[in-house]
């Protein structure tokens, strides 16, 4: 486990104490090799695992038994150790992907934007509701 830091993570960064605490309790394995890309984009597919390995650590039910109505046309895209998590997100709502004419993308391997993080949290807490 990478619980105590990363090899591209200095320790006097800003961020070093929260990257500490995602690697302790599981929320990021890094990128492998021992780092973490503190300055690369998170693709989408990363910023949903890191949120359903969140909302797992604090114990929040995500088997919400809903049946996705819409498969989105690019499910075969996501990483295989995404899939799971992604999976769930969509079936609660916590991500949407985008609607182009008939078909819906979940753009795994795209940039997130701090609105679609944005997004992604209020879909979280409207599922709660």
């Amino acid at each position: 486990s990478q619980s105590n830091s990363f090899t591209d993570v200095a320790a006097d960064a800003y961020y070093a104490p929260y990257v500490q605490w995602a690697a302790k309790y599981g929320i990021t394995n890094g990128t492998g090799g021992g780092k973490f890309a503190p300055d690369r984009l998170i693709s989408r597919e990363e910023m949903v695992v890191f949120f359903v390995r969140y909302l797992e650590l604090f114990g929040v039910e995500l088997d919400t038994g809903a049946d996705i109505t819409t498969t989105p046309s690019d499910l075969e895209e996501v990483s295989s150790w995404a899939r799971e998590a992604m999976a769930d997100a969509v079936a609660l709502g916590i991500i949407n992907g985008t609607k182009v004419d008939d078909q819906v993308f979940l753009a795994p391997q795209g940039s997130a934007t701090r609105d679609q993080i944005a997004t992604m949290f209020e879909g979280f807490c409207a599922s709660l509701a």
